[in-house]
């Protein structure tokens, strides 16, 4: 599926403003071409976020599925959130 570029714009600022208001997302991050601003029309969306230690992932999944499909044109559902796994953090 492909967007426009003002589509993924609104999608960007939707997954943000859910993720800014979820108290147990503890961190963020813009990554790929939109994170060294050479993003073009074909540029994808992506971001990434820890969740706090202590939170079922598939809570959070479960919740920002309904929320981003509720508003969504199609960028998020189910299936495009339930393969995700915890990545463990490593080192110190």
């Amino acid at each position: 599926m492909f967007f426009t570029e003002e589509e993924r714009e609104r999608a960007q600022s939707r997954v943000l403003e859910v993720a800014a208001l979820d108290a147990r997302i503890v961190s963020g991050a813009v990554v790929g071409a939109l994170a060294l601003t050479d993003e073009d029309r074909w540029s994808d969306l992506d971001l990434t976020f820890a969740v706090a230690d202590e939170v079922p992932l598939t809570d959070v999944f479960e919740d920002w599925t309904g929320k981003l499909a509720a508003k969504s044109s199609g960028y998020c559902d189910r299936r495009s959130l339930a393969g995700i796994k915890r990545a463990r953090r490593s080192g110190g």
